[in-house]
């Protein structure tokens, strides 16, 4: 070939040959269907011989380069690698992460719900994480995984909630993205 060729390692040992643009001519062998270079073509293992395979040969799966980085990656519906796809889209993008009011009573300590209503809670137990994540906005519009208490100090009026929400973005490709909420 004559054009410029260069040839390195990804970290899993498989070796990368990229090259210049203009010998896409002479280098169509490499191309299938139009779609592009292979970076790691389909291959056949299990004892096949020329290129036929064996009834019950396990195949090798193609893999693309992430579109941002380059990093070689499976293929997926957003053609992006798990680091790069967190980067572009926010999930938790609409929930706040500070700015959340809790009304506690000074006397009793009991904690003010919905219509007027004061229900005494422990602190970091089940039932009073399930009236904070109620007080969330923008968290009904979200897919929540898990939610968990964060440690803060005994006498803090702050309290931590790390929360996990899951969301479908680009193709069908589901990413899952924790936040931090204080609740004051």
């Amino acid at each position: 070939m004559s054009g410029f060729q260069k040839e390195g390692f990804v970290g899993n040992g498989e070796a990368v040959t990229t090259h210049d643009p203009s010998s896409e001519t002479q280098d169509r062998t490499r191309r299938s269907g139009g779609q592009g270079p292979i970076v790691a073509a389909n291959t056949l293992t299990g004892g096949a011989a020329g290129g036929a395979a064996a009834a019950g040969s396990s195949k090798k799966l193609a893999t693309i380069l992430c579109c941002l980085c380059g990093r070689p990656i499976q293929p997926n519906g957003a053609n992006m690698c798990g680091a790069c796809l967190q980067d572009q889209v926010d999930v938790t993008e609409g929930i706040p992460k500070k700015g959340l009011t809790i009304i506690q009573c000074r006397r009793c300590l009991k904690w003010l719900t919905k219509n007027d209503h004061w229900s005494g809670f422990e602190l970091e137990s089940a039932p009073f994480l399930a009236l904070v994540l109620k007080k969330i906005p923008g968290l009904a519009k979200q897919d929540l995984v898990d939610a968990k208490w964060i440690w803060t100090e005994p006498h803090s009026k702050r309290l931590k909630v790390r929360i996990t929400v899951r969301k479908e973005v680009l193709n069908k490709v589901m990413l899952q993205q924790d936040a931090t909420v204080e609740v004051q």
